[in-house]
């Protein structure tokens, strides 16, 4: 009974769920995020400088660890995508993903779901101005997607839902 907080391109990214049924958008959903999770420790422990020759199975310990912790257990049993937004960050920050200049996971990572817009903060504050003006472009253009794709609801969501915090679920509901 949660409603969809996210930018339109956060709908568009979701839109293949209907069109494969519930169980199978379950199935993935859970495959995706176990993924992401598993990338998300890959680009941290290569960020660290672990060897090669451990890093994979660091990786697996790792991410099989951490899948016993409350904000991976929610985000798989709410089927958001946390995981998902989280490895594009981390995989933009370590700078691992030469073919695209830095900045670029980050601005569409903001443009999925608002958060990661911080780290555009955090670039300029760490004086890298080229790669928060990258995420910012990245970020403008998911903008213009949504209101490509659904001018109507684009509109709506970024004059009316996006600052409204009454739509975000209630700290009352949180898992503690």
């Amino acid at each position: 009974h949660l409603q969809f907080t996210y930018p339109p391109l956060a709908a568009m990214v979701f839109a293949w769920m209907p069109v494969v049924g519930l169980w199978w958008a379950k199935v993935f959903s859970i495959l995706f995020c176990q993924i992401a999770l598993i990338g998300c420790c890959w680009f941290v422990l290569s960020w660290l400088e672990i060897p090669p020759r451990l890093r994979w199975a660091t990786t697996a310990l790792c991410s099989a660890a951490l899948l016993w912790i409350e904000p991976v257990q929610a985000t798989l049993h709410f089927g958001q995508i946390n995981l998902f937004v989280a490895l594009l960050v981390l995989a933009d920050l370590s700078r691992r993903i030469r073919w695209l200049p830095p900045g670029a996971l980050i601005g569409l990572a903001a443009g999925i779901k608002l958060v990661p817009g911080l780290f555009i903060v955090y670039l300029l504050l760490a004086g890298r101005g080229r790669a928060a003006a990258t995420a910012t472009a990245v970020f403008a253009g998911t903008v213009l997607a949504g209101f490509v794709a659904a001018p109507g609801q684009a509109g709506a969501y970024w004059t009316r839902f996006a600052l409204d915090s009454g739509r975000v679920g209630q700290i009352g509901r949180a898992h503690v």
